[in-house]
């Protein structure tokens, strides 16, 4: 069936309010196994189906009857929605949001493991309590990229003061002007984080993780350079009105349009600044896919600075975990990572993901996070 624009944007927001309630039913059932809620999480993944099946689009009905069937088996007793088994509907409803993107819009992901997924949630569905278990661990292992802790708090880092951390950069014999500038660039950093409900601490988090990708990598991206971009390149963001940055919904055409802008505000301003080229050209990269659909230039590849790359990850996963303001939208890390690595080759670089994936691995291992 051939869909319209309009009929395109009713099922996409059907969906989204759909999405809504199944993750507002799983985190109710979190507390306490109700029946009422139970029939209204089955209700509303059934209501994903039969929106799909009008529409005509077979591999999202495929895909959301076999979360339906585990759905149901929770319905009946079969098994308890155990934490493994809620994390894996919380990753069925992502996937599904990504999957109605790209049969809707065309949008192109290559790591979604649509088929692969409907074989592991078919068989959770057939299966008895303990084999359940596993099974929603092997998609939790799988789609986690081996994050399957997701109970941790990812940013509980003490702030330091800006001198103390401009001395633990380490770098010996660094002119008198270049620590003076990054400290006011991380100034200006703190400042704007200390705005935002969930930002506290934002931007040292990402220096370190930053800093610990780059090194995984021999260090491609020099450290004075990088530093700087991480803390203004989103200096231009505070300039929008706030009410984008707090939108739980998708952004409308002009809403997105005016967001766009944000990377060259931050390059103009350290572009002007001198020595600091190098940060400016980073700032104006982090908003551009390794594809193209990026902005504000649809730089693709090898175009795309290698330390925007590092920051355009690192960005977006703290939005997943952190960003948002109603803190009922915010992921957790396996579904953080998950979506993360379900980005490779679009909006990021495989390599970067990998670097991206052990060093968040070795975070969770050494208890840092």
């Amino acid at each position: 069936m051939e869909l319209d624009d309009e009929s395109r944007s009713d099922l996409m927001d059907a969906f989204i309010d759909l999405q809504g309630e199944v993750e507002t039913c799983l985190a109710r059932l979190s507390d306490t196994q109700d029946d009422a809620q139970l029939h209204s999480l089955f209700r509303a993944v059934h209501n994903i189906k039969g929106n799909a099946g009008i529409m005509g689009l077979t591999r999202i009905v495929e895909f959301t009857h076999e979360v339906e069937e585990v759905v149901g088996a929770i319905r009946q007793k079969r098994y308890g929605l155990s934490e493994p088994l809620a994390e894996t509907l919380f990753l069925a409803m992502d996937r599904l949001h990504d999957l109605h993107q790209q049969e809707l819009y065309g949008k192109k992901f290559d790591y979604l493991r649509i088929e692969e997924l409907t074989v592991l949630y078919r068989a959770m569905s057939c299966a008895e309590s303990s084999e359940a278990e596993g099974i929603a661990l092997q998609i939790l292992q799988i789609l986690g990229a081996g994050v399957v802790d997701a109970d941790v708090d990812l940013f509980a880092t003490e702030v330091e003061p800006t001198t103390e951390f401009i001395e633990s950069l380490g770098i010996e014999g660094c002119e008198e002007r270049v620590f003076a500038d990054l400290g006011f660039f991380q100034e200006l950093a703190l400042q704007l984080d200390n705005q935002i409900v969930g930002w506290e601490g934002r931007s040292i988090q990402l220096f370190d993780w930053a800093m610990k990708m780059n090194k995984l990598a021999n260090n491609p991206v020099d450290e004075h350079q990088f530093a700087a971009a991480i803390y203004m390149h989103d200096i231009g963001m505070s300039l929008l009105p706030r009410e984008l940055w707090e939108k739980k919904r998708d952004l409308s055409p002009g809403e997105l349009s005016l967001v766009t802008h944000h990377p060259a505000w931050g390059y103009g301003l350290l572009a002007r600044m001198s020595g600091w080229e190098e940060a400016a050209t980073i700032i104006y990269h982090h908003r551009e896919c390794v594809d193209g659909s990026g902005y504000p230039n649809g730089l693709r590849g090898d175009q795309i600075h290698p330390g925007a790359k590092i920051l355009s990850i690192l960005d977006s996963f703290f939005f997943l975990t952190k960003g948002r303001v109603d803190s009922s939208a915010r992921r957790s890390t396996v579904r953080a990572v998950s979506t993360i690595n379900a980005r490779i080759n679009t909006e990021f670089e495989g390599m970067w993901v990998q670097c991206f994936n052990h060093m968040i691995r070795k975070e969770l291992k050494a208890g840092n996070v």
